[in-house]
């Protein structure tokens, strides 16, 4: 049986804080992806909504988290740096999904700019089965972690030759069921580029509607 389709922002308490976040169902969804937005970069709001727009036409539902703190707690500059605060934000978002009416019985995975790589990567970790996968975009910057329980896919500029040499030394570090770097050609910041996005939102979505098609990079 398929849920109706289900689209609501909805404000919810995460230990002792309210935190909001636009929900999306599509009928027959199995998979719900997280996609994070923190306010610092509030500019590519657009892109990754758009992002999230492409993952419900493919039937799978959408959380568009509008951060992991509150503006308050965003005014202390430590507090956007605490990895384990943010890690722990986002697996308290997560036992909220999975223990909302519309969501608790899906699939998890996690889409974001690879500056959140961290607190998925601890957040996945923590969780263990929960989170099917994980797709972050950008340069991964320097991590604390060498191991992963879920396929992970890193999209990143094929002219970001820099960034490239630095995301394969990471990813051979990283033991992990399945890893892949997507290069977007042509580009070194797609992030800047609307005609470059589309790539990367097509990247992003056939890695999660087709997790038997994935190849390791």
């Amino acid at each position: 049986m398929g849920r109706r389709h289900f689209s609501k922002t909805v404000s919810f308490p995460v230990n002792q804080v309210e935190l909001k976040g636009d929900i999306v169902v599509p009928e027959g969804a199995d998979l719900l992806v997280i996609n994070i937005l923190e306010e610092e970069h509030s500019r590519f709001a657009d892109r990754l909504k758009k992002l999230s727009n492409a993952l419900n036409g493919k039937k799978i539902a959408t959380f568009f988290l509008y951060g992991l703190l509150t503006d308050k707690e965003r005014q202390i500059s430590i507090n956007r740096l605490d990895e384990e605060l943010l890690s722990d934000r986002l697996i308290a978002v997560t036992h909220w999904l999975k223990n909302h009416s519309l969501t608790k019985d899906m699939r998890f995975g996690y889409v974001g700019l690879s500056v959140y790589a961290e607190r998925f990567f601890r957040a996945s970790l923590k969780l263990k089965n929960q989170i099917e996968s994980f797709v972050f975009i950008g340069e991964i910057p320097p991590l604390s972690v060498d191991f992963c329980e879920v396929p992970i896919l890193n999209i990143i500029g094929a002219l970001n030759v820099k960034g490239q040499e630095s995301d394969q030394t990471t990813f051979k570090r990283i033991e992990s069921p399945q890893k892949k770097i997507s290069r977007i050609e042509g580009s070194p910041s797609h992030l800047e580029d609307p005609q470059k996005w589309n790539l990367v939102t097509k990247a992003a979505t056939d890695w999660f509607s087709e997790p038997t098609a994935r190849m390791s990079g």
